[in-house]
């Protein structure tokens, strides 16, 4: 592969499109193409190319869908007792050191948790992140004997550019030690990367077994504690949503935050819906259903005609958590659309001067 083709590559491969999966995967396509500003001008259309070259993919993001990178290795300056560390309560995105793999033949048996990190920066809208559940337990050896059976990969003579997420894989193991996977689903140059490891073929169908396997685990009933409401991210750019999370219905168990962020003005040839921003002020919403039911009162028609517009330096969103810890956002800019309940709806005023009004 020549050294353009590579970077056209890396540039697409964190693109946005659907894996063909059930449950989560099944509207991703419609989640990741939602867009700042999606009645674009024409003239835009030049600017196709900058879009792709800025997106950013496979992000340590946390396990409630914040921005701020995982951290490997004690905080503590402490002396540390002399025994083998126990795996963890909920596995982070930390990734390990460089260490040889020695799989079986993909990647060691064992293995006593995994989870999907990563997801997906959008410069026109906001960010993807995959679920963060934590599988365990019978799920986990599945998920290790389907990674034990994909076939070595083969680069072909020439790619095929799919426009598909990314995803990054982490095992841990009795010892605490970590296997770190690399996914790329990008066409027929689609390969799983294991880190200390070799490069195997299937990535595709390894994402969509990860979350088939999630949506197993979740068959159980939803905790029942009090849901802790998101904390907001510190940037405009770094806001992000679970990859299809269910819809969320008046009555839902959900803990719900209000976002305002303060835009900063474009800078001359770029496009003004990616302009930068940072948190103005935050509060969590005492009355969920409330909000709700105004978000659900949202109107199915596009209030701007289908037209061209640029994001006001002031934007509202709430941030809707669930039971499972999924993340939506709800943008109060009326020709901003969102399916938080399952159907498009466009905000209405009613809801944006109720936020507006709770925001201060």
């Amino acid at each position: 592969m020549s050294g353009h083709e590579q970077r056209l590559r890396d540039a697409l491969r964190n693109a946005p499109s659907a894996p063909d999966a059930p449950g989560f995967g099944a509207r991703l396509s419609d989640r990741a193409r939602r867009r700042r500003g999606v009645h674009r001008a024409g003239a835009t259309a030049g600017l196709a190319v900058l879009c792709v070259a800025v997106v950013a993919g496979a992000l340590a993001l946390d396990p409630r869908g914040s921005t701020s990178p995982s951290i490997a290795g004690p905080t503590s300056g402490e002396t540390q007792p002399s025994v083998e560390p126990s795996p963890s309560e909920n596995l982070d995105c930390s990734r390990p050191p460089d260490a040889p793999a020695d799989g079986s033949p993909v990647v060691p048996t064992g293995a006593v948790s995994a989870r999907l990190c990563g997801g997906l920066v959008d410069n026109g809208g906001f960010n993807m992140v995959w679920p963060a559940d934590t599988l365990r337990g019978e799920l986990v050896d599945r998920l290790v004997d389907r990674l034990n059976r994909l076939e070595p990969y083969v680069e072909p003579d020439a790619c095929t550019l799919v426009l598909s997420p990314p995803f990054d894989l982490v095992l841990e193991y009795p010892d605490g030690s970590k296997v770190w996977v690399q996914g790329d689903t990008s066409g027929t140059c689609a390969n799983l990367a294991v880190q200390g490891g070799k490069v195997w073929a299937g990535a595709d169908t390894v994402l969509r077994s990860t979350l088939a396997l999630v949506e197993d685990q979740r068959a159980k009933p939803a905790p029942t504690t009090p849901i802790e409401p998101a904390q907001c991210p510190e940037k405009w750019n770094g806001v992000s949503y679970t990859a299809d999370a269910d819809a969320v219905v008046p009555g839902s168990p959900v803990g719900v935050t209000a976002c305002r962020y303060l835009l900063d003005p474009p800078a001359p040839g770029t496009i003004t819906q990616s302009a930068d921003g940072v948190l103005a002020t935050q509060a969590p919403v005492e009355d969920p259903s409330a909000v709700l039911r105004k978000i659900a009162e949202g109107s199915r028609s596009d209030p701007c005609g289908g037209i061209a517009y640029d994001l006001n330096r002031t934007q509202d969103v709430l941030l809707v958590r669930d039971a499972y810890g999924d993340l939506q956002v709800v943008s109060t800019t009326p020709c901003w659309a969102n399916e938080l309940t399952g159907a498009h709806r466009y905000p209405s005023q009613d809801l944006a001067s109720a936020v507006a009004h709770l925001l201060g």
